[in-house]
Formats: structure tokens, C-alpha cells, sequence
């Protein structure tokens, strides 16, 4: 996500100047900075690096979860806090290190503000391409839900699972269409 850190700064500027107060002096001072600061930190990395995969002959099913992260909503840019379990199996005898489906998760996450739904199936089939089979659950607590209109704090859960086949079958699909 390319980030206008300029733009950021002086809307953050005037949501405080709406809201009565400055940020040139009290306790807003320096906020623009700080908030630019926070989106450069998440959303502002490269994405399209490599995951490091190691050989191995393990052929079982891999789970990693408890990731936890977060997004902003792209409906009300209010965090939503994300705890992600991922479960794959290793495809031609190479296993993804165990910090690099975090990190991959990261990445995704870093594309920017994203629906929840559609942050598990760009997961999903980022995972697929280093596995032979896939399943990514993502259970995100919305903190607009919970701040504003119903003020719940429920939970909802997402799912996509992901097979090699469901690769090839979208390649000769994709083939077809052109």
C-alpha cells in the first residue's frame, strides 16, 4: 500500500480541528506523526518477497495458530483484532519455517484495509501456492461493531480452505476465459 504520509497528516489534522481541539500544542500534538508512524509500520512493507521453504520429508498436516494481528476496517478505519490459525500440508517435500506463515500472514495483511472475508481468502490462496493442501480460519473482533450501533463484542469466524487441485482447476479456467 503505497501510504501519502502529507495526506494522512492533514486529515488526521482536521478530524482533530472537527472535533474542536489543535494538534499544534496538548495532548494532540503530534498525533498526525504518530498515526502516519502507525500505517507506515503496518501496511507500508514490501509484499511480493519469497517465503524461505526447507526440504524436509515430513508429509502430515502443519498447524499454526494463535497469530495474533490486526487490521483496520475499511468501513469505519477502526481496528479489528485478528487471531489467525492456519493449517496446511507441506507440498514436495519442503515445509514453510515456522515464522514464515506469520510473516506471510503479515504481508497479506499489509496489502491494507480489508474485509475479513476477503483477508482470509487472500490468505488462503497465498498459503495454497506453498502447500499442498490448506485450511485458514480467522476470527476477528470488530472493534466498530463493538464501539458504535449494536456495541457487541461478538466475534465472527471465517473460513477458506485451499487444495493444489483448486490451483490447476483455476489455471485451465483462467486459460478458457482468455
Amino acid at each position: 500500500m503505497l501510504l501519502d504520509e502529507e495526506k494522512v497528516k492533514k486529515g488526521v489534522e482536521l478530524i482533530v480541528e472537527g472535533m474542536g481541539a489543535t494538534t499544534a500544542s496538548g495532548p494532540f500534538k503530534g498525533t498526525p506523526e504518530r498515526i502516519v508512524n502507525l500505517l507506515k509500520e503496518k501496511f507500508d512493507q514490501p509484499l511480493h518477497e519469497e517465503l524461505k521453504t526447507f526440504p524436509s520429508n515430513y508429509v502430515n498436516n502443519i498447524k499454526v495458530y494463535k497469530h495474533r494481528t490486526w487490521t483496520l476496517c475499511p468501513h469505519h478505519l477502526l481496528p479489528v483484532l485478528l487471531t489467525i490459525n492456519v493449517d496446511y500440508r507441506p507440498r514436495e517435500g519442503r515445509v514453510l519455517g515456522t515464522s514464515k506463515v506469520p510473516r506471510l500472514i503479515e504481508k497479506v495483511i499489509a496489502t491494507g484495509p480489508a474485509l475479513q472475508e476477503d483477508l482470509t481468502v487472500m490468505l488462503a490462496n497465498t498459503l495454497g501456492v506453498y502447500s499442498e493442501w490448506c485450511k485458514v480460519e480467522v476470527h476477528g473482533l470488530h472493534l466498530c461493531c463493538l464501539l458504535r450501533g449494536v456495541k457487541s463484542g461478538a466475534e465472527m469466524t471465517t473460513f477458506a480452505q485451499r487444495t493444489s487441485n483448486f490451483f490447476v482447476a483455476k489455471e485451465v479456467s483462467d486459460e478458457k476465459n482468455k
